[in-house]
């Protein structure tokens, strides 16, 4: 059992994968008994699919859930024929098995189980037609998988602050594998606590771009974080955005118990407990704030400490700790919480905020100076620069 330095465990983490996977359970064997008999239903990992949650959470789900579930069936079970759905570049994700391109987009199609084994069979072979990218498309050094289309079941998530819809370029070339393979490795190396919580929730990453629409994780698609990118990330922005998003799917998992942590409401709204009457969030999402803040600031302290980067590296990392450090306070008065939070709320509560002052106490002199107040809500690293010229970040020790 490995302890969070936040107050709860590596069991904490995989009750509540269980809990969601249970919930998957009876919601394929209610809504299709059929396709639950043929699934294996000691194996959690079927029903902790991030599809799973995005069809059961869609109104009017555009995807079949006879397509999510195809690859996961076992081969005496699995049918002939599979009608699928592509996507708006004409692509057929079949979770477990692969992406097939298509030359039709957005459009219903039937394929033949036959084919559908040729094809893996040639994707696995130096060959590798067109016609399919296979389950290759996992992390190196990890069990995560970098995602090679959109999702149209994603497709309502993709939206401004303000709620407009807008339309993600996926990135998912061997270059951005490498780099997203080269910043895990920097946090299992570093942060092996939280690399391990990590690895019991993280099934997905969608790495898109599009400036407009943030970053963010969702438990209607849990296990896939969604991270908006810039043509040319760094390693050093990869690594912030896993450790934010990915903890956004721990606490999703940790809290699925809400009466456990809440005595009200997690989703009444901060401004009913707080002086601030302009704060929108809910309870519930700062509460996660506080949560991927603190793993934030924790973890880049902790690979600041312990890593051999690169002068440039050292820098942005050294900017987001700075920046991490405006975004702690989550605004809730400490008298409120008996009557927000239970006892066990609490201490997770004043855990975490005692473990950020700690970490930023003991930073005061390398942050010394840097300015971050021309900050938007998600941090770039250009507009630090423009107020802290890049240095070598040990001279601020």
């Amino acid at each position: 059992m490995l302890p969070d330095t936040t107050g709860f465990s590596l069991d904490d983490v995989t009750d509540g994968q269980r809990y969601l996977a249970h919930a998957m359970k009876r919601l394929v064997d209610k809504h299709r008994p059929d396709l639950f008999e043929c699934l294996d239903l000691n194996n959690d990992a079927i029903f902790l699919e991030p599809l799973l949650f995005a069809y059961f959470n869609h109104p009017s789900p555009p995807t079949p859930l006879d397509q999510i579930l195809f690859g996961y069936i076992s081969d005496e079970a699995k049918p002939s024929q599979l009608q699928a759905k592509s996507d708006a570049n004409g692509v057929i994700h079949l979770p477990g098995l692969g992406y097939f391109h298509t030359d039709q987009a957005d459009q219903h199609t039937t394929l033949e189980r036959n084919a559908i084994q040729d094809n893996l069979d040639a994707a696995a072979s130096a060959a590798r037609p067109s016609t399919c990218t296979s389950a290759s498309t996992r992390i190196t050094g990890t069990d995560i998988e970098l995602s090679y289309s959109a999702d149209q079941l994603y497709d309502r998530y993709y939206t401004t602050p303000e709620g407009e819809s807008q339309h993600p370029r996926i990135l998912h070339s061997a270059v951005y594998k490498k780099m997203l393979s080269e910043a895990l490795a920097i946090i299992r190396e570093h942060c092996p606590q939280y690399f391990s919580h990590i690895s019991q929730v993280a099934r997905r990453i969608v790495l898109f771009n599009n400036p407009a629409i943030r970053p963010f994780s969702t438990l209607s698609a849990h296990g896939t974080v969604f991270i908006s990118s810039p043509e040319e990330p760094s390693v050093i922005f990869l690594v912030a955005e896993i450790i934010h998003q990915f903890g956004h799917t721990i606490l999703n998992s940790v809290l699925c118990n809400l009466r456990s942590f809440f005595n009200i409401d997690p989703n009444a709204l901060v401004k009913s407990y707080v002086a601030d009457r302009s704060d929108g969030r809910t309870i519930l999402s700062a509460v996660h704030g506080l949560y991927t803040t603190t793993k934030t600031a924790e973890c880049l302290s902790e690979i600041y400490d312990r890593s051999e980067l690169v002068s440039s590296q050292r820098h942005e990392l050294v900017a987001r700790l700075a920046d991490n450090r405006d975004r702690v306070n989550t605004g809730i008065d400490f008298e409120m919480l008996p009557k927000i939070l239970t006892v066990r709320g609490q201490v997770f509560f004043a855990t975490m905020m005692k473990l950020c002052r700690e970490i930023y106490s003991s930073r005061t002199e390398l942050l010394y100076g840097l300015d971050t107040s021309n900050q938007p809500f998600v941090f770039d690293y250009t507009l630090f620069i423009a107020t802290n010229p890049h240095r070598d970040a040990s001279q601020n020790e």
